[in-house]
């Protein structure tokens, strides 16, 4: 069964190693992945993609965004993606709460 899925709604990006949501249990599909910043600088995104067993190390880095001040980001480097059970997406930004993302998708069971 597939069914459409909100992994993340207007969720405020903290300045540390974070997890988005983990595909547990089953197959995610990410159809949307868009951040904002909502600062009166630029600031970065990091993205991570990890795989089952793994964390949020420099190998895993999907990307890393420079979002210019009040810019939106749709990441087409992680829109497509499929994760694979027991992986997880985890995002930091180079300062909390200023950076807002939504995330949503499929789930396949």
């Amino acid at each position: 069964m597939i069914r459409p899925t909100v992994f993340a709604e207007a969720t405020a990006i903290p300045a540390t190693d974070t997890n988005v949501f983990s595909a547990t249990g089953s197959l995610k599909m990410i159809d949307k992945f868009v951040v904002r910043n909502s600062d009166t600088v630029p600031r970065d995104v990091t993205i991570y993609v990890v795989p089952p067993g793994g964390s949020a190390a420099a190998g895993n880095i999907r990307v890393v965004k420079t979002l210019l001040v009040g810019e939106t980001y749709t990441f087409p480097e992680i829109v497509g993606r499929n994760l694979a059970p027991n992986s997880f997406i985890v995002w930091k930004a180079s300062a909390a709460s200023v950076c807002i993302g939504d995330v949503s998708g499929r789930e396949v069971s």
